[in-house]
């Protein structure tokens, strides 16, 4: 039996967000280790145990993404990174999860949306199925939707609010909503950061590196 994953690694350059998140993971029984960069971060890379990161997008110096870039796929399958953004930067946070990231979460969170994101990461470094499988859950649960949805899944991917859709579709924004929820409701995802996973695992959702 597996031992349950404790190492949460926070990566971001604000040192009362180091704080406070530490404060909040130790509280929930976790071992968080903060860094203030992402050089910091990769130069102890080797030396830390498989765990979860959390890994703040802009940053001086390295960026989020550019950290992520700069693991080793290998030392990537030991970690399962988790990508804090701010609005406004889903284009980049999608590239890291092409790059190996397996969430992103948009600040700001709630504590309970960072921990069931935590979890649900976590999760992902103890699944004994092969990322082939997941691929082709993807695929069928993306060949679900109608072909409005799977245009409002594919735009969503590439960054484009509702109001941007709406226009690119000659629709309504509230039909576009509609279909957002329809879509999401059908691949079992609450989150727009779920659907997206789903989307480029699927192959659907297409982000130039």
């Amino acid at each position: 039996m597996q031992t349950m994953v404790k190492k949460i690694y926070v990566v971001d350059d604000d040192l009362m967000v180091r704080r406070s998140t530490t404060f909040v993971l130790r509280e929930q029984g976790f071992d968080p280790h903060p860094f203030a960069s992402g050089e910091d971060f990769l130069d102890s890379l080797s030396h830390l145990e498989p765990g979860c990161v959390l890994m703040d997008l802009r940053m001086p110096g390295l960026s989020g993404l550019e950290t992520v870039a700069a693991i080793d796929p290998e030392h990537l399958k030991r970690f399962a990174v988790i990508i804090v953004s701010g609005h406004g930067d889903m284009d980049a946070a999608i590239s890291a999860m092409r790059l190996g990231a397996v969430n992103f979460i948009e600040k700001p969170y709630s504590e309970d949306h960072l921990i069931s994101a935590i979890h649900e990461a976590i999760s992902t470094l103890s699944e004994s199925s092969k990322p082939l499988d997941t691929q082709k859950s993807a695929r069928s649960a993306v060949s679900q939707l109608s072909p409005r949805e799977t245009e409002v899944l594919r735009y969503l991917g590439d960054g484009n609010s509702s109001k941007q859709i709406a226009e690119k579709l000659g629709i309504s924004p509230r039909t576009v909503e509609i279909h957002r929820a329809n879509l999401m409701s059908k691949i079992e995802q609450k989150s727009l950061a779920g659907a997206i996973k789903i989307g480029i695992l699927s192959g659907l959702v297409k982000v130039q590196e």
